[in-house]
């Protein structure tokens, strides 16, 4: 799902289909139990966390780095993300999370737009 915004075979129509279908799913979510506010900003932080790892993965450490560090920049967002999901464990765990996810994704949508202008750039 999340190679999806950086693929660029994939029409920029599509990506604008699947978009407006993930704000659909928070909205729905969010309408019959809401996440905290605080947890929406954790979420998007973790998005930009996980774009800042994917460029630095591929823009320097596949090419000078060892594998341990290219397994940090693959793990570290991923253990975050899912202790945001834990560490609010409730009754209704699986609509947090999904909420949760559905952010993450969403907030990597506008990310990965600049992503892509910057390596277009170099």
């Amino acid at each position: 799902m999340l190679d999806l915004w950086f693929d660029k075979t994939i029409a920029t129509l599509h990506k604008f289909i699947v978009f407006i279908a993930l704000i659909a799913v928070i909205a729905v979510l969010y309408l019959r139990q809401p996440l905290a506010l605080d947890s929406i900003g954790l979420f998007m932080a973790t998005a930009l966390l996980y774009v800042i790892c994917r460029y630095a993965k591929q823009q320097f450490i596949q090419r000078h780095s060892p594998m341990l560090l290219q397994r940090l920049c693959t793990w570290v967002p991923i253990a975050l993300l899912l202790s945001l999901i834990f560490i609010k464990a409730q009754a209704a765990l699986l609509i947090l999370g999904v909420q949760g996810i559905a952010i993450f994704v969403a907030s990597i949508a506008p990310l990965s737009v600049l992503y892509n202008r910057l390596l277009a750039s170099h």
